[in-house]
């Protein structure tokens, strides 16, 4: 039974590597865990998540994203008992360096407040009991530059100005953020093929569950 975190900034390719992942094992081998909004109470559907990020401080923005991930990780061991690989879109270290964005491109910029620096702390530790209970591995889809990631968003993404400040700023935290002790990480190129990158993940989360029956 292993967790998998993949992760990486917006446009790197997490969702679509995790579909390909599901699909690639038997039916209820392999699942993603609940996504991250579910987390957040005032999110009800995915589609209200713009809306509230955009229309909320973003002190509170940023202990809701690690909060909301504290309690997510705190789910997972119930989901490794009935499934084989869990797999988590947004990991500990993306949520992170999305936090701090947000505090970053807010106007004025926000502090790091005595909350949040307790949040990040709480979270490493529960990705690190995570890891000592069952085999973890982080999957980072790595873009070395802003313009590898620019031209993978949306249209309407593309032409708002505040969004790109907040994606350039996400990618230098996400490069700067510190990775929380435990899961062993893999490094892959977001610029890399699909099926490039899907055969890689495979062969990691194929010696993560070697690593776990060896337990």
């Amino acid at each position: 039974m292993v967790v998998v975190f993949v992760e990486g900034v917006d446009g790197t390719g997490k969702t679509t590597l995790i579909n390909h992942l599901i699909h690639c094992h038997p039916a209820g081998v392999a699942i993603a865990a609940s996504p991250l909004w579910r987390y957040l109470p005032a999110v009800s559907v995915p589609e209200a998540f713009a809306a509230w990020v955009t229309t909320t401080p973003a002190t509170t923005v940023a202990v809701s994203l690690l909060s909301a991930q504290h309690m997510r990780v705190s789910d997972l061991p119930a989901l490794t008992t009935r499934h084989a690989i869990v797999l988590v879109d947004r990991g500990p270290r993306t949520v992170e360096a999305s936090a701090r964005a947000h505090l970053a491109t807010a106007e004025p910029p926000s502090a790091q407040s005595p909350a949040i620096t307790h949040l990040t702390a709480a979270l490493h530790t529960a990705v690190r009991h995570l890891a000592q209970a069952h085999p973890c591995l982080s999957i980072e889809l790595a873009a070395d530059s802003y313009d590898e990631i620019i031209e993978r968003l949306t249209d309407p993404d593309r032409g708002n100005a505040r969004y790109l400040r907040y994606l350039r700023t996400f990618l230098r935290e996400f490069q700067n953020c510190a990775v929380a002790d435990g899961p062993a990480r893999v490094r892959l190129a977001a610029t890399a093929s699909l099926t490039r990158n899907t055969a890689a993940a495979r062969q990691a989360i194929r010696a993560a569950v070697q690593r776990g029956s060896a337990r």
